[in-house]
């Protein structure tokens, strides 16, 4: 037993220490009062497939930046709602604007990797900027992203959005995601290593330099991943090109989902991939978090600070990823309880080897 409780407070303190690394390492986006002469043409490249409810925020948020020279390109990826009516209004409005239509998707492709690897194709900007069409930008987002590209020279520069949440079921569920990643990955030693297994990138929002990205054809290479996000920072990083992830506090942000069903399909579809082994490492791990109160019957005072511990690292990475931090509190033991459905749900569409997303069956 006391060997047992050894390993659990071991893996609490390894946690807690990643936690704290990337609260002092993070760096904030402040609010911006440079405005860059507009000398980089920027393609803005946006997949979309039934978005009607997201895409006049993000395209009013890009239209609002101050930064001018760009294109934006949509894919309007067969859409059966109104997407392609709110598209069509928006391109008599800014003519940086362009549509294009899919006819669809290739055997062998995930629809959001044929999405934008079509889009590349279009795209004739010096930088690519992908974003979901659930995100909406802070009116110094390219300011801020061009001169992170230009003085860092990176070649793929990825953001994990601000959450907005609304719902009781979004904060059961969506604060999971910062609150693995935080404890899991030093954000900062991707970009200063170059191990393979230190990589990551988000798929809301991936700029790369033009010339690279057509280069390798990113999208093409991993043409049927449903992770596809971390499977092209992986390759980068074993080209030895800079790749770099850090948080978009105050400078992007996310709808991800409007109720705790959208968001355990949501997650479930890839939450496997941030655990090393997936199936095994994600038991391993939820096992690990579960097994806190056993704790208890070895030391007592050794249980009191294991709960410090949790109560400090919830408070670190919710400040880091600028979410209400008294909800976090309040909500951590329900959002344990979810992040066991949504594993559950992961490993039987797993064994399944097959799932649903946006009326379209996906193989995992």
């Amino acid at each position: 037993m006391i060997i047992f409780a050894t390993i659990v407070f071991s893996f609490l303190i390894l946690r807690f220490t990643i936690s704290l690394y990337n609260f002092i390492t993070v760096t904030y986006n402040k609010p911006s009062t440079l405005c860059y002469s507009g000398n980089k043409k920027v393609s803005i490249l946006v997949p979309a497939r039934n978005e009607e409810d997201n895409l006049i925020n993000l395209l009013d948020s890009i239209i609002e930046q101050r930064y001018t020279n760009f294109e934006i390109l949509v894919y309007n990826d067969e859409s059966e709602d109104n997407t392609l009516l709110i598209l069509k209004n928006y391109e008599i409005i800014d003519k940086r604007i362009q549509v294009i239509n899919g006819t669809g998707c290739p055997a062998g492709w995930t629809g959001k990797n044929n999405a934008c690897h079509q889009l590349s194709l279009k795209a004739t900007g010096d930088y690519y900027i992908f974003l979901d069409a659930d995100v909406r930008l802070a009116s110094n987002f390219l300011d801020i992203v061009i001169e992170e590209m230009t003085l860092n020279q990176y070649k793929l520069l990825s953001y994990f959005p601000s959450q907005v949440m609304n719902s009781t079921g979004e904060w059961l569920t969506i604060p999971l995601m910062n609150w693995i990643l935080q404890s899991l990955l030093p954000l900062n030693l991707v970009e200063k290593t170059s191990f393979k297994s230190l990589s990551a990138a988000n798929g809301q929002c991936m700029m790369f330099e033009a010339k690279s990205y057509t280069e390798q054809q990113w999208h093409f290479k991993v043409n049927s991943s449903c992770v596809e996000d971390i499977e092209i920072a992986q390759k980068a990083k074993e080209l030895d090109y800079k790749v770099s992830v850090k948080l978009g506090t105050q400078l992007i942000y996310c709808k991800m989902y409007s109720s705790f069903k959208e968001a355990v399909n949501g997650f479930s579809k890839n939450i496997l991939h941030y655990f090393p082994g997936k199936i095994f490492g994600a038991i391993l791990f939820m096992f690990l978090i579960f097994a806190i109160p056993i704790l208890s019957i070895v030391s007592i005072p050794l249980f009191i600070v294991a709960l410090f511990l949790i109560i400090i690292q919830r408070i670190l990475i919710s400040y880091s990823a600028n979410q209400n931090i008294i909800k976090n509190l309040r909500w951590h033991i329900p959002q344990m309880i979810s992040f066991v459905f949504i594993i559950s749900k992961a490993i039987a569409q797993k064994k399944n080897k097959k799932l649903q997303w946006k009326g379209r069956t996906i193989s995992i």
